[in-house]
This record gives C-alpha cells, sequence and structure tokens, in this order.
C-alpha cells in the first residue's frame, strides 16, 4: 500500500506498506518524519537522529536509548549536537529507530562530506612470502573485535613486542593491509626506536602524521602540545587504524595516540612498553620466533617448494641456524636463491661458523637488511652495564 507522508518544513512524500508506524497514546499511529529528502533541505546526521528518535520513540530518554544500543549517552549527545558518528553508532541507531538504512547512509556522506582530504593510506607495502603466525593473527582480529563492540570506552593500542628480526614490522603490515577497509583511513609511521641514528621526536612525528591528514608544513602549530591537540581534533569523529613501526619507548607513543575509542593504534618495538600496558585500552602481543614448519616453509616460498624438498635435511638445518628468526632465515634463502649452483648444504656449511654467521646474514646491496644491524642497534639502546652483560656473551 502506498499513502502519503509528511515532511517537515510541510510537503509530502509517498509511504509504503513496509514502513513501520508509530502507535499514539490515542491508538492512532502515523509513520515518522523522513529522515533525509531530496526536495529538502538536507539534514545533519545529528538533527536527523534527533527528528526521528523524538518522532518514532518520544517517551524514551536518551539515556534509556543509549542503553538499548550499547553506547554511552554523553556521546549519544555529542552526536546529535554535530560530533560524526563511527559506522558502528550508525548501524545502532539505524536498526534501533527503523530507519532502513537511511542514517548509515547518511552517516557516510557527512564524513566525505566533512573530512574529503583525509582518506590516508600510508602503509607500505604488504609483504612477500608472509607465512605463518596464525594465532597471532587470530588475536590481533579478536582484539579489533573488542575495539569495536558497541560502548567501548578508550582507545585500543595494541603493542606488538619481540626481539629484533622476529618479524614484528611484518606482522603489522600483514594484518593493517587485511582490515584497512574498516577504517575510514590508515596513517603511518616509523618512530626509529631501533635504528641507525636517534629515535624520531614525537613532535617530528606528529608533523609527517598532520601531513597525511592534508594538514600542509606551514599550518602545522608550532607548540609540541598544540600540535598533539590538533592531530587529535582531526581524528576526533573519524575511524582511523594508526601504525607506529619500531618504537623506542612508552614517552614516545603516548603524545601520538588518538583521544577517542574510535581509532585503532597498533605499535611495534623490541621491548615490552610497560608504560603503556597500564592504559585501559592497551593489550600486548608478543612475538617469538618461527616455529620449525614456518620457518621451513618460508624458505621454501623463497627458493622454490622443489628445490626444497631436493634436501630437507639440510632446510632444517639451516633454519635452525638462523634460529628461527624470519630476518635471518629469509635472508639465508635469498642468499641461496640467488646463487643457483649453490645448494642449501652448502650454506649450512658456511654458517657453521659463528664468527662469519652475522657476515653472511646480510642483504649485499641493503645495509638495514642484516641481523648484525638488527641487534647493533638493539645494543646501542642498552644501559652500560647491560651492554657488557650482551658483550661477554658473544
Amino acid at each position: 500500500m502506498v499513502g502519503s507522508q509528511a515532511l517537515p518544513g510541510g510537503g509530502a512524500r509517498p509511504t509504503h506498506s513496509g514502513e513501520r508506524a508509530v502507535a499514539q497514546e490515542d491508538g492512532a499511529t502515523t509513520t515518522p518524519p523522513a529522515v533525509l529528502d531530496g526536495d529538502e533541505v538536507p539534514l545533519t546526521f545529528g538533527a536527523a537522529l534527533r527528528q526521528r528518535r523524538e518522532a518514532l520513540r518520544p517517551t524514551v530518554s536518551l539515556r534509556a536509548m543509549a542503553k538499548e544500543i550499547h553506547f554511552d549517552k554523553s556521546q549519544v549527545s555529542r552526536i546529535e549536537n554535530g560530533q560524526l558518528p563511527t559506522p558502528e553508532f550508525a548501524q545502532a541507531v539505524d536498526t534501533y529507530l527503523a530507519a532502513g538504512g537511511a542514517l548509515v547512509a547518511l552517516a557516510d556522506q557527512a564524513r566525505a562530506r566533512r573530512h574529503p582530504s583525509t582518506q590516508a593510506a600510508q602503509l607500505p607495502a604488504a609483504p612477500n612470502n608472509f607465512v605463518g603466525r596464525d594465532l597471532q593473527l587470530g588475536r590481533l582480529h579478536a582484539l579489533l573485535a573488542e575495539a569495536t563492540a558497541p560502548g567501548a570506552m578508550a582507545v585500543t593500542v595494541v603493542c606488538l613486542d619481540g626481539p629484533p628480526g622476529v618479524g614484528k614490522t611484518a606482522l603489522a603490515l600483514r594484518w593493517a593491509h587485511e582490515i584497512q577497509d574498516q577504517f575510514d583511513g590508515v596513517l603511518f609511521a616509523n618512530l626509529r626506536g631501533f635504528s641507525a641514528g636517534a629515535p624520531a621526536a614525537p613532535h617530528q612525528v606528529l608533523e609527517e602524521l598532520l601531513g597525511g591528514l592534508g594538514i600542509s608544513p606551514d599550518q602545522v602549530p608550532a607548540d609540541p602540545a598544540v600540535r598533539a591537540g590538533l592531530f587529535r581534533s582531526l581524528l576526533h569523529d573519524q575511524r582511523f587504524l594508526l601504525v607506529l613501526d619500531n618504537a623506542a619507548d612508552s614517552q614516545q607513543v603516548r603524545p601520538l595516540l588518538p583521544g577517542m575509542p574510535n581509532c585503532v593504534v597498533l605499535v611495534t618495538s623490541r621491548q615490552r612498553l610497560a608504560g603503556l600496558a597500564i592504559d585501559p585500552g592497551a593489550r600486548a602481543v608478543t612475538l617469538n620466533p618461527l616455529d620449525r614448519g614456518e620457518a621451513v616453509t618460508l624458505v621454501g616460498s623463497v627458493i622454490g617448494d622443489q628445490r626444497a624438498a631436493a634436501d630437507p635435511a639440510a632446510v632444517a638445518a639451516l633454519v635452525q641456524r638462523c634460529a628461527y628468526l624470519p630476518l635471518a632465515v629469509r635472508i639465508a634463502a635469498e642468499r641461496v636463491a640467488s646463487h643457483p649452483h649453490q645448494t642449501v648444504a652448502d650454506l649450512v656449511a658456511d654458517l657453521a661458523s659463528e664468527s662469519d654467521r652475522l657476515e653472511l646474514l646480510s642483504a649485499a646491496d641493503d645495509d638495514t637488511m642484516a641481523v648484525r644491524a638488527a641487534f647493533s642497534w638493539s645494543y646501542r639502546a642498552l644501559e652500560p652495564d647491560a651492554a657488557r652483560m650482551f658483550r661477554l656473551l658473544g
């Protein structure tokens, strides 16, 4: 059945039998006003939400509705007064108020209009020959589900820690590429915590991140605190994934965190970030070396399964000599792949000497892709007593 429905400001539009009617105290029914109509001035999301809520559920308080949709009352109030909603919020109220997808569409349009320049996609390429880590990827996806659950009140910060060469960045990029479509944008920064030279200062990183959000260098505030405030303001009503790679410590990371729970932050570091771990939304995931099967699979993905299968004992010995560290295994496999006349057993013999092992496990054209470099950067960050112990251990 098709009828007529009153619109705000006058006029009418067709209504269909599938639309939900609202019961009035006198027993009559009426269909709630339209959220948006092409002949009217488009409503903001907040105005449309308030209008539909008051028409459809006039006796339900804001607090009661917030409880029903599992969001905080203050968040509902802020959104009705102009803050952009997250996709999860828009879907929740759309369902609760039987808007038939209109509120979801209006939220999408509002985000696109308000922030056309913030569709950042800064992720480096996902790693090739990625193997294993199914358990850790499952854990990361579970943490993301917790972060997106209705009623989340704190920024989710996932701290991925582990020793040099264990594959923290590779895992972070793999996961980030898998989930990036769930966010309005993705920002990436290398904090250079354990690299040649000094770690990046937070105010420098903020300038890079603001650039990714469309802020030109001449518009970046000079004061670090104001700079951090601008960054949080730009992400206040957006859902962003922020990947902070190679962090030195919690103090370097904290000024870079968004202020609202609609964002997710993934941090990698060679040490456990105890200062962040105590925050309400912080979660730690420790990465260990590959197991034997995963390391063998990685070798096969680089040199070819047929070549790896020709001498499985040598491949097993090779990954053991590499301590099952993905960086070392990958470099060793690439060395075999680039020398067709060298067998895996030949390289295993070359690696027998511990004094030569670190030198062999390096990429000839890239000083950063070396096991020695990876460990030396961590060594430089040690306190004097710890550095002396490291030297004594060889």
